[in-house]
């Protein structure tokens, strides 16, 4: 589990396939694997509620969106494209949003 302080903090950082961070106890990991594990989330929750509603799903259909922090540069642009590609979200824009609609 990671604290949502740590998680915050990382919106500030420079993020990289090598970043590392630390869980609620304390201990070391890598922070791509935690973004991954994030995405693989939110992307079943969005296959489980379209095939509610529909009956049926067809994932090459689906463009994912991931908004990123207007601050974030191209590495930390590139980490999320890796988190998604790690989770098999092949099909994936990344949008800087620099403030809120």
């Amino acid at each position: 589990m990671i604290c949502i302080a740590t998680f915050c903090l990382l919106l500030f950082q420079t993020l990289t396939n090598k970043t590392m961070i630390n869980d609620i106890n304390g201990r070391p990991t890598e922070a791509l694997n935690v973004f991954a594990a994030c995405l693989s989330h939110l992307r079943g929750r969005l296959l489980e509620a379209i095939q509610i509603q529909t009956g049926a799903v067809i994932e090459t259909d689906i463009l994912y969106v991931i908004t990123v922090p207007a601050i974030w540069d191209d590495k930390a642009k590139q980490f999320m494209r890796e988190a998604a590609v790690k989770v098999s979200i092949e099909s994936v824009l990344i949008v800087s949003m620099t403030k809120i609609p």
